[in-house]
């Protein structure tokens, strides 16, 4: 049978306040289950059957023991598809033979030739259950609680799983909704299987929070638009999932700078494949990456301009108002990111995590766009990058004309297509692709050292900052940067081109 669940990470002290919120939605008289699980994994000793996507357990509950077997495993945005064959074990063993699944049976008969299955993973849970009931879907939540166990190594593991029982996936992100985790939305990426054979090998079974880079999404010949555009989205979504955790709980200046590049890339996806996925529901969330984009941006821009401040300092000792100037400068971003933290807990910023999940994997992007997202992504690409090319050759061709808000736009449409280019290009891979790319970071680079001129201008015009010598530090700062900037503006315009002249390699 097909399972589709959609599971979230959860603190130990959350489960009660959840399973009341469900309570609300279970019908009249429905009251939760609690059961204890035992499950115990089976494979052999190198791990054939989980290098293969395939499952294997025993599970001990209600005093009786079931086999089953899961594969096609599929987890993304939290969302897990996988078919599942059960069968009863009386004798609480292993049998291949009760798998119906012809296709299946073989293929596991197969792996397992000649090895033998051992058990080697397993967890003991607490799992409380209820069904609830929403517009004519119904879906049954599991508060799991527990310990899983690798050998001689064991970690407590807590998790909120929807499963489907009726309706669509859509409906489960509709659930989820109204089931937010007090902690935030933190989406489950591992089976409970694969988080006890990293345990096995010494890993924490959840890797720790940290700052997340953009991923390396690149089509591959001959795949649809709807296969790209959802591979990218993707990636956007757990850039964006990943380091919201991080802001909220590391004090890294990395982690805001890398959430508002998915934000951006988020947008800059959004816009490109446009023309098979556009809809109203995709010009919200691109609305809605923007207002978060803006509210980090200040932590951003404060983090920078205390390094930077510092890093002078050092280099200049002699200028003692810098070292104070960036004391400053850093209490003001830790004061920043109390704010910012508290925005990323609400319920504005959480709800755009999981309608981006909702739209990307229970979308409807095929009403009326479905000859759009089946053409191949090589004929797409072109028209694609033809259509940022076009705008940013247009910025372009005035450049010895604009004024610093007009380069400031000029930088931003670089930066979507800097994006477009990180995961179109290796679609269209060679020379002229490599060369553009290399041209085209270096000027988006320049450009920044403009736009770093100007953010330091805005943030230093604070007329708390009045002591002599941080005032010194600050024109001497101001100083320095506008005079890099103008040094740096001639660069600017023979990068731009150089990147014209590189000409277009989609072509």
């Amino acid at each position: 049978m097909d399972e589709i669940e959609l599971k979230f990470l959860i603190e130990a002290g959350e489960a009660n306040a959840l399973i009341r919120h469900a309570i609300a939605l279970a019908a009249p008289g429905t009251r939760p289950r609690v059961r204890t699980l035992r499950t115990i994994y089976f494979d052999t000793a190198d791990e054939r059957l989980a290098e293969a996507g395939i499952a294997l357990r025993l599970r001990r509950t209600d005093n009786r023991w079931v086999q089953t077997v899961k594969s096609g495993r599929a987890l993304a945005s939290g969302l897990s598809r996988t078919e599942e064959i059960d069968a009863p074990s009386p004798d609480g063993r292993i049998a291949i033979d009760r798998i119906t699944d012809e296709a299946l049976r073989e293929e596991l008969r197969k792996l397992l030739r000649p090895a033998l299955l051992e058990p080697l993973w397993e967890t003991r849970i607490k799992r409380t259950t209820v069904q609830i009931e929403a517009d004519g879907a119904r879906a049954e939540l599991a508060i799991d609680s527990g310990t899983i166990v690798a050998g001689e190594r064991s970690v407590p593991h807590h998790e909120m799983e929807i499963e489907l029982i009726c309706g669509t996936p859509a409906d489960l992100f509709a659930f989820a909704r109204r089931l937010i985790p007090a902690s935030g939305v933190r989406f489950s990426s591992l089976p409970k299987s694969a988080r006890a054979r990293r345990l096995a090998r010494g890993k924490p079974i959840e890797p720790p929070p940290a700052p997340r880079k953009a991923g390396k999404i690149a089509p591959r010949a001959g795949d649809s638009v709807e296969l790209a555009a959802k591979a990218l989205l993707r990636d956007c979504l757990g850039q964006i999932a990943a380091n919201v955790t991080a802001v909220r709980v590391l004090d890294s200046s990395e982690a805001p700078h890398q959430l508002r590049i998915g934000l951006r890339r988020l947008r800059t996806a959004l816009r490109l494949y446009a023309p098979a996925i556009g809809s109203a529901e995709a010009d919200r969330l691109g609305d809605e990456a923007r207002w978060l984009g803006r509210a980090v941006s200040p932590l951003r821009d404060l983090d920078v301009a205390s390094a930077e401040a510092a890093e002078r300092a050092r280099t200049a000792p002699a200028r003692a108002g810098l070292g104070m100037l960036a004391q400053r400068l850093r209490k003001r971003a830790d004061a920043e990111r109390v704010i910012v933290r508290r925005l990323l807990g609400e319920e504005r910023a959480q709800m755009l995590l999981i309608d981006l999940a909702a739209f990307v994997e229970a979308g409807d992007w095929r009403e009326g766009n479905a000859a759009a997202l089946d053409q191949t992504i090589e004929d797409f690409a072109t028209a694609a990058l033809d259509r940022l090319w076009h705008k940013t050759r247009k910025q372009g061709d005035r450049i010895d004309e604009l004024d610093a808000e007009a380069r400031h736009a000029m930088r931003k449409t670089l930066k979507k297509l800097r994006y477009a280019t990180d995961h179109l290009a290796p679609l269209l891979a060679g020379k002229a692709a490599t060369r553009f790319a290399k041209r085209l970071r270096k000027l988006q680079d320049r450009f920044g050292a403009m736009n770093d001129a100007v953010m330091f201008a805005a943030l230093l015009a604070d007329p708390r900052i009045d002591r002599p010598g941080e005032q010194r530090a600050i024109g001497w700062m101001l100083g320095a940067t506008r005079e890099a900037a103008d040094l740096g503006w001639p660069k600017v315009r023979r990068g731009w081109r150089r990147l014209d002249a590189a000409g277009r390699y989609w072509h």
